[in-house]
Parts: structure tokens; C-alpha cells; sequence
């Protein structure tokens, strides 16, 4: 009997030891899975994070760097506006913001508050790039601050940091820059255009533009002449100041586009809407436009109103 019992309790522990085993290595099986995916989670999450965090660390330099720059300041600030319609915003010419951009300078102090009031960026960072576009605003006499520090830097850019060749200061604001295309008007049989790239700025002082030629200076142009048809007026290789606004039919020196061509003559106007050309070479014939016939064809560009030449 006791044999017997003995069995029976030997198979009952058999059975527990084994069922323990099964469960054992069940627990050590899920375990290690468990540390496998552990591992494999870490590593993501780790390469993940490291990854967010450097490109969220170039971002920010990339930001800055993109700062840098006058241009990419005011751009970041309207970014869905076209250079033309900011300057229009701002109370400058498209040409005058233009060349502030490509010189890499700062504009008038008038200019920076009319940025300022328009998007309420920050002045400080608007001129130096330093800070945040966007801070608390200003008080009064921390606007006045502001503004003082800016007429301040630009009467230095006017006065101290521009001289003419003998070291005497220069007034900036006592010229007009106008672009010079790299564009020729023949004073012959015409010459094609086919460039219309800014080749440098010409200044003017602009008592002169504004007094005696009493013009505006953002209609102004300068180009240069091919040709020897206006031989003895204009040369070839000289250089002429355009109006532009000055594009109706009248008398005098024209720049003026017939088809593809630029030439530049003297026109005189006739009855009828007709125009008489003629040259000061007597090698070539004068002849006549009708603007109402051909007016697809035939453009007044604008008057000469001035030239330069090289002895």
C-alpha cells in the first residue's frame, strides 16, 4: 500500500516539475522576446530622436543663416509678395529696393519705419539681423530710441563711410542711381535687343535731375548707342539718359522701337498721326511711321535727354 501511495506521489511531483518546466521556459521564451523588442524600440526611438533633434538644430542654423542678409529679412517678413508690390507697400521705388538688395545696404530711415508699421517686426533685428523678428512693442521712448539710433546709422553710411576720390565726405542722398541696361539703341539700320540685363548704375546729382531736367528719376534709363546714322550729334559707344515717361509723339531726340529694333532719332510730329525720321548722317534717308497703322509694330520708348561720351 504504501508502495502504492508512494507512486502515485512520485508521478504527481513528476508532473508538477514538468508543468514548472513548461512554464519556466515559457516565462524565459517571453522575457527574452521582451528584451528583444525593448532593444529594437530603444534603437528607434533613440535614432529617431537624434534624428528630430539635428534637424531641428540645422533648421535653426539654416534659419539664421538665411537671416543674414537685409533682403532675406524684409522678404521672410511678406513672403508671399513680389518685390514690386513690398516697395509699393513701403513708400519706395521698385528700382530703389532693388538696388538696396543688390548692394546689400540699408534704406533710408523713413523707409525701415514704414517696414516697421507695416509688419511690426522688430527694428533692432530688421537692421542687424540680432534678436527676434517679432518682440513685445516698443513704448514711445523706446521707439524714439529706435528711431534715433537709425537716422544715426544711416547719416554714418551717408557721411563717413562714402568719399570721393580726394577723402572728402559724400552725400548719398544728394544722387539719383539710375541703371544702366546692357541694351544698344542703333543710330543706324536698328540693332536687335535681345538682352535687357542692368549693366551697372550711372549717378546723377539730383538738384539736377529734379531742378533742370525736372523729370522723375525712377522713369529714367541709360543706354548706349550703335551706329553712325546720328553721327556728329550722337557717336557711336556714347551713352544717352531716356525718359521714359516722355512716350507720346512730339519733337526731338527719340529712342524708339520698331519691331524688334531700338533706334534713336530725331522725330518730329505730323498731321494725321504720322511721324517724320530723319538722321544727321545725309547718308540716310528720312522716312515715315503711321502709329495708326502700324501701331503693334511701333513704340515710342522715351525721350534723350542727355549724353556722355568718351574723347
Amino acid at each position: 500500500m504504501s508502495d502504492y501511495l508512494s507512486g502515485i506521489l512520485l508521478n504527481k511531483t513528476l508532473k508538477v516539475n514538468d508543468l514548472f518546466s513548461q512554464k519556466s521556459n515559457y516565462i524565459v521564451t517571453v522575457f527574452a522576446k521582451y528584451l528583444i523588442y525593448m532593444r529594437i524600440f530603444l534603437k528607434l526611438s533613440y535614432k529617431y530622436l537624434f534624428s528630430h533633434l539635428f534637424s531641428h538644430y540645422m533648421s535653426k542654423q539654416m534659419y539664421r543663416l538665411k537671416m543674414t542678409t537685409f533682403k532675406d529679412r524684409v522678404l521672410s517678413l511678406w513672403p508671399d509678395k513680389t518685390v514690386a508690390k513690398i516697395s509699393e507697400m513701403i513708400g519706395i521705388s521698385h528700382m530703389g529696393l532693388s538696388r538696396v538688395f543688390r548692394e546689400g545696404t540699408l534704406p533710408k530711415a523713413d523707409t525701415l519705419l514704414n517696414i516697421h508699421n507695416q509688419s511690426g517686426c522688430d527694428l533692432k533685428w530688421l537692421m542687424t539681423g540680432e534678436g527676434s523678428p517679432y518682440l513685445n512693442m516698443p513704448n514711445e521712448n523706446e521707439k524714439s530710441e529706435q528711431v534715433i539710433e537709425i537716422k544715426q546709422k544711416n547719416n554714418s553710411l551717408n557721411t563717413q563711410d562714402i568719399n570721393d576720390v580726394c577723402g572728402n565726405p559724400v552725400n548719398i542722398e544728394d544722387f539719383v542711381f539710375v541703371p544702366r541696361y546692357d541694351i544698344q539703341a542703333s543710330a543706324g539700320n536698328g540693332y536687335l535687343n535681345a538682352c535687357d540685363k542692368i549693366k551697372c548704375t550711372m549717378a546723377f546729382r539730383k538738384a539736377w535731375v529734379e531742378d533742370s531736367l525736372n523729370v522723375n528719376p525712377n522713369d529714367l534709363v541709360v543706354i548706349s548707342v550703335k551706329g553712325d546714322s546720328m553721327e556728329g550729334v550722337l557717336n557711336e559707344r556714347d551713352v544717352i539718359l531716356v525718359d521714359k515717361a516722355q512716350n507720346q509723339p512730339g519733337n526731338g531726340l527719340y529712342v524708339v522701337r520698331i519691331g524688334n529694333d531700338l533706334i534713336v532719332k530725331r522725330i518730329q510730329s505730323l498731321p494725321g498721326g504720322k511721324l517724320l525720321v530723319t538722321s544727321a548722317n545725309e547718308a540716310y534717308a528720312p522716312f515715315e511711321l503711321d502709329l495708326a497703322q502700324d501701331y503693334n509694330d511701333i513704340s515710342i520708348i522715351g525721350k534723350v535727354l542727355w549724353f556722355g561720351r568718351s574723347i
